[in-house]
C-alpha cells in the first residue's frame, strides 16, 4: 500500500492497528498518528507523530479511533484537510457513517472487538454509498492482520453488531471471573484457580472453533444422561432464564448504542 494514513487517537484499538500495519509490512513513512499523547518510542521511528494537526497535511486515508464523546470535537479539527477522495475510516462506537460525510467523501464503519490486538478479533465493517470496490478492499488490507472479518449491508445491524461483538469480551471476561471465584470459593488456591479458569474458556473455544460439528452437538457431547453436566443445565435452561438475561442484557446494550448515535 502506498496510500498515505492519518491515524487519529492512538488507544488500545490504534496502537492494535499500528502493529497490524507494521507486520503486514507496511512503510512506516505512510504512517501519521494524531494524539494528545505522544508515545514514540514504543513505535517505528520513521513513524510521524503530532498532537496538531497541520492543514496542509493530505492523507489519502483518515482512521479515526477516538471515544465517542472525543469524536465531533475531532471531527472539527480534520474538517479542512478531508476532501471528495479522502477515505474515511471510523471505528467509533455508536456515530453512524453520515457523521464522518464531511465532503461527500466515502466512509467505512468498523465495529472491532479487543482480542483484534492479538490478530483474533471480529472486525465488522459497513461502507457508504460512496465506496467504492478499490475502496473497500483498502478498508480490509487495513484490518485483515487484526481477525474475522464481515461486511454488513445494513448499517442499523451495527448497533446488535456492537452490543453482542463488540462488548462480547466483557460479557466472556465476566464469566471467567465468575468460574475463578467460585473455584477459589470451594476451595480451589486463587493462582491455580485463576489459571484453571482461562485455560477452560480457551481450550473450549478453541476446540469449539476446530470441531466440524454444530455448538448443539458439542453441548451434548459433555452432557451424559443422569450427570453432573445435564443437572447444571437444567438448572441453566430453566425457564431459559439464562438466554432472557442475555437477552435483556442485549437490549438494553444495543438501546445504549443507539443513544451513542444521536
Amino acid at each position: 500500500m502506498k496510500n498515505t494514513i492519518l491515524l487519529c487517537g492512538y488507544g488500545n484499538m490504534g496502537s492494535a492497528m499500528v502493529n497490524g500495519w507494521l507486520k503486514g509490512g507496511m512503510n512506516p513513512q505512510l504512517i501519521h498518528i494524531l494524539d494528545i499523547k505522544e508515545r514514540v518510542a514504543e513505535l517505528d521511528p520513521n513513524i510521524t507523530w503530532t498532537q496538531e494537526l497541520d492543514e496542509n497535511f493530505q492523507p489519502d486515508i483518515i482512521v479515526i479511533s477516538v471515544k465517542p464523546n472525543q469524536c465531533m470535537e475531532l471531527l472539527k479539527q480534520i474538517k479542512p484537510i478531508i476532501k471528495l477522495e479522502t477515505l474515511l475510516i471510523s471505528v467509533v462506537a455508536g456515530k453512524e457513517s453520515e457523521a464522518f460525510n464531511l465532503a461527500n467523501n466515502p466512509v467505512v464503519r468498523i465495529m472491532p472487538n479487543t482480542p483484534a490486538a492479538i490478530g483474533l478479533g471480529n472486525m465488522f465493517l459497513f461502507a457508504s454509498l460512496s465506496v467504492s470496490d478499490i475502496h473497500k478492499r483498502v478498508a480490509v488490507s487495513l484490518v485483515d492482520a487484526l481477525g474475522e472479518i464481515f461486511w454488513l449491508q445494513d448499517e442499523a445491524l451495527m448497533h446488535a453488531v456492537t452490543a453482542i461483538s463488540g462488548s462480547g469480551p466483557a460479557y466472556i471476561f465476566y464469566l471467567i471471573k465468575l468460574f475463578r471465584d467460585k473455584l477459589i470459593e470451594y476451595g480451589i488456591s486463587e493462582s491455580d484457580a485463576d489459571r484453571a479458569s482461562k485455560q477452560l474458556f480457551f481450550g473450549a473455544t478453541k476446540y469449539g472453533a476446530e470441531n466440524i460439528h454444530e455448538l448443539s452437538k458439542l453441548i451434548k457431547d459433555v452432557t451424559s444422561p443422569g450427570g453432573t453436566t445435564e443437572a447444571a443445565l437444567k438448572v441453566l435452561n430453566e425457564d431459559q432464564s439464562l438466554d432472557r438475561l442475555f437477552s435483556y442484557a442485549f437490549e438494553e446494550a444495543i438501546k445504549r448504542s443507539m443513544e451513542l448515535s444521536k
